[in-house]
């Protein structure tokens, strides 16, 4: 991306991480899909690259794009094929443009098609990168100078010398960096480096590790479908993955033989022959199907393990080479990812604890905590709202700053069956509804109505005591524990516009409960000065011991180098008053 052109990015210590994905053929996978984005977003990577499984629709992953800015906050790179036609290109171009997307990625050659046989021998067709290149020439003046523009350049064999003098031409004027797909080891991202800097590549080269805990065959599936199926360090990686999976097996087989012989010792020594073969049988059907469990269950671990120790020596091998990015392709999950940006250091933190708004960003420095567990809905109620760095989030409000419309989309009925599938299709005393709220923090359901993702981690500070809360029939939605000066690169808690920071935290609560328990709560915080409480019920009678004066109230901030105080959260009588409805 432009940014890697720049010295400052270039000496960074950081590499800045493309996490592709792909766009899912279902309703149901996009919606898991957006969960997973949601969460991979928390790393703050530079950008989602969004592809598509069916070339002949390329132009549906543009809904998807839109979704992802909207709805996730995050920046997303376009893919354009350049075997499509150039009028589907414009159009898309166009398309991509009025979603404000700025992030565009060529793909110079679909890989079987690129292929073509000499005497048994595969190679590029020299032809097809000529026509890509083309187009990419036609293309690159309706994007302009304000777009960021990449090219993944065809997987070529270093060996061939001519080939890479054609690939070279593709980093014209006007691509702000190369990248290079399905790189295996250090050593081919370096070669490929070295190949395409002695051809004349003067933009940065982003190397495309594959960061999925994939098994031998899904692997072999995968770099079959392109020339690094013959590749002599990926067909290496597949014998490894082969070898794994062969040792688990095998170790499952010996116990279970061992489990075997030991049954019929017992038995013969005090049962009849036939009652000893059949108490034998019975054992080791069960025996059987706990061992297809385990084995399965270590051969995937066995897998993740690998896939992460490569991935980190990897990703650790092209930094030191200088590389300014990695593009990590996800294949959809997300786990070997998540725990590669963790080991590598390549998760980075946000400037404020939530994650603004793409096109208002910069004036958004306050939102109210009600919405922490809703964003999707805030920022779709708050939609067209101007500044919103005023020191108040009530004279907002009334100055006209935020607009707060009826909408809301955690009403939408998207996933009434997945929901009805979590939740029963009905509940019928309260000890169901503690029962469903129980569930929700100890993540055996994904959302509430109320809570449009998983319940975050840092309930797990505080999770005993919020279970304790919902078993009593305070039904939790919302929560953070205190913090006293933790370190602003916190992995939990961290979050700010410069490093050296301390975060600080009020504790809060915010849940449904009974009027008997109001009337608790009331007295316990008469007798606590350090305790506010806002409380208001369906009939709009609101109760309060906040007074006038102390209307809205900081429940995060930090102290950092340079700056003033920053209090990106808060609460606020106005902003509780709007949530409630939402939560009625």
């Amino acid at each position: 991306m432009k940014y890697f052109l720049s010295k400052q990015y270039s000496n960074a210590k950081k590499l800045h991480t493309i996490i592709e994905v792909f766009k899912p053929a279902t309703r149901e996978g996009e919606n898991s899909l957006m969960e997973r984005l949601n969460r991979l977003a928390t790393l703050n990577p530079a950008l989602f690259s969004i592809s598509s499984q069916n070339h002949q629709h390329e132009n549906n992953t543009l809904s998807l794009t839109q979704l992802v800015r909207e709805d996730v906050c995050a920046e997303v790179q376009v893919h354009l094929q350049c075997d499509e036609p150039l009028e589907i290109l414009r159009a898309n171009i166009a398309s991509a443009k009025a979603f404000n997307v700025r992030h565009f990625l060529f793909f110079v050659l679909r890989q079987p098609q690129a292929l073509v046989q000499e005497g048994g021998e595969v190679s590029h067709d020299s032809v097809a990168i000529e026509e890509a290149l083309k187009k990419m020439r036609q293309l690159l003046h309706l994007l302009g100078e304000e777009q960021s523009i990449g090219v993944m350049v065809p997987y070529c064999d270093t060996r061939d010398e001519q080939i890479w003098a054609s690939v070279a031409r593709l980093a014209c004027p006007g691509i702000d960096y190369v990248v290079l797909p399905m790189i295996a080891t250090t050593q081919s991202y370096s070669a490929r480096c070295n190949l395409l800097t002695k051809h004349g590549v003067r933009c940065p080269i982003v190397p495309a590790i594959v960061a999925a805990a994939l098994n031998a065959r899904s692997l072999e599936s995968l770099i079959n479908s392109t020339t690094a199926g013959r590749d002599e360090e990926w067909q290496c990686i597949v014998r490894q993955l082969l070898e794994i999976e062969e040792q688990i097996v095998l170790s499952g087989r010996t116990h279970r033989l061992n489990v075997h012989a030991s049954e019929q010792g017992r038995d013969s020594s005090s049962l009849s022959a036939q009652k000893s073969e059949e108490r034998a049988s019975s054992t080791l059907r069960s025996f059987h199907s706990t061992t297809i469990h385990r084995i399965k269950k270590q051969k995937a671990e066995a897998i993740q393990a690998f896939w992460l120790s490569r991935c980190v020596e990897l990703v650790e091998g092209i930094q030191e080479c200088g590389s300014p990015g990695v593009y990590l392709v996800s294949l959809n999950l997300e786990s070997v990812v998540k725990k590669v940006a963790e080991a590598c250091g390549l998760r980075e933190g946000g400037t404020l604890p939530w994650r603004p708004r793409l096109e208002a960003g910069q004036g958004e420095q306050i939102r109210p905590i009600h919405w922490a567990n809703n964003p999707k809905s805030y920022m779709k109620r708050t939609r067209g709202s101007g500044n919103m760095s005023c020191g108040t989030w009530a004279r907002a409000i009334r100055e006209g700053d935020v607009v707060f419309s009826s909408h809301d989309a955690g009403a939408s009925d998207q996933h009434k069956s997945e929901r009805l599938a979590m939740w029963g299709i009905s509940l019928r005393t309260h000890d169901d509804v503690f029962a469903t709220f129980l569930k929700y923090l100890q993540r055996r359901i994904r959302f509430l109505p109320w809570c449009d993702s998983i319940a975050p981690e840092t309930d797990g500070e505080i999770k005993d005591t919020l279970l304790k809360m919902n078993s009593a029939g305070f039904l939790t939605i919302n929560s953070q524990p205190a913090v006293d000066a933790a370190p602003s690169s916190h992995p939990v808690f961290g979050w700010g516009p410069r490093k050296g920071g301390f975060i600080f935290q009020k504790a809060y609560v915010e849940f449904f409960t009974a009027q008997d328990n109001l009337a608790r709560i009331v007295k316990l915080c008469s007798e606590r000065e350090n305790l506010t409480y806002f409380a208001a019920n369906a009939e709009d009678h609101f109760v309060t011991n906040c007074t006038s004066s102390r209307g809205t109230i900081a429940v995060t901030w930090g102290i950092f180098p340079g700056y003033e105080v920053v209090q990106p959260s808060i609460v606020d009588r106005g902003a509780f008053l709007l949530w409630k409805v939402r939560k009625q």
